[in-house]
């Protein structure tokens, strides 16, 4: 195997012989493996800097969404069909209305609680 050389700092040289240590396995060999791994991660980066992982997480809230996004409208349409504004506490004359209140207190307690 072709010889590397580097300089680093000493928090990384401890970091390493802890490392050797704790495995067992020689500081030239956990080293070539950090690498190893290093470059495996580099290299499934994709073009946007993201790794599978994110990607695939980003992938997974966006299917969450929508289907969040369809229950939400399932129950929009059930709210419209069995609306009776003597039984709620918004006060509307529609369920539209009523549900219009209810988004936009919820953009409110939105935009006062998360920042």
């Amino acid at each position: 195997m072709p010889k590397l050389y580097t300089y680093v700092t000493e928090k990384t040289v401890e970091a390493l012989s802890r490392l050797s240590e704790e495995s067992g396995k020689t500081s030239s060999r956990i080293i070539s493996e950090l690498i190893e791994i290093g470059l495996k991660n580099y290299e499934n980066r994709g073009s946007n800097g993201l790794d599978n992982f994110q990607i695939k997480s980003l992938n997974l809230e966006k299917i969450q969404i929508e289907y969040l996004l369809r229950i939400l409208n399932i129950n929009y349409e059930i709210f419209r069909c069995i609306y009776d504004k003597n039984k709620t506490k918004v006060k509307r004359d529609t369920a539209d209305e009523c549900m219009d209140t209810i988004n936009n207190s919820v953009h409110e307690y939105i935009k006062t609680t998360i920042k």
